[in-house]
């Protein structure tokens, strides 16, 4: 069960980096591929996904009685 959280995290890294970085503007510079250095992921996806996923967790963990 330790190892679930990297792995989750490493699979959804691979799958956002290799997206483009903007989401409305899917047209990607002449000449550049995921394998070149300018290539520049949607790093800040799993920012979004982590934030939103921990913020709906919370709100199950505050109807817990004290």
């Amino acid at each position: 069960m330790v190892a679930l959280g990297p792995v989750l995290g490493f699979l959804m890294g691979s799958a956002l980096l290799s997206q483009w970085i903007n989401i409305g503007h899917t047209e990607i510079p002449n000449g550049i591929t995921t394998n070149d250095p300018r290539w520049i992921g949607r790093w800040w996806a799993g920012f979004l996904v982590s934030a939103s996923s921990l913020t709906i967790l919370s709100f199950f963990l505050c109807t817990f009685p004290d």
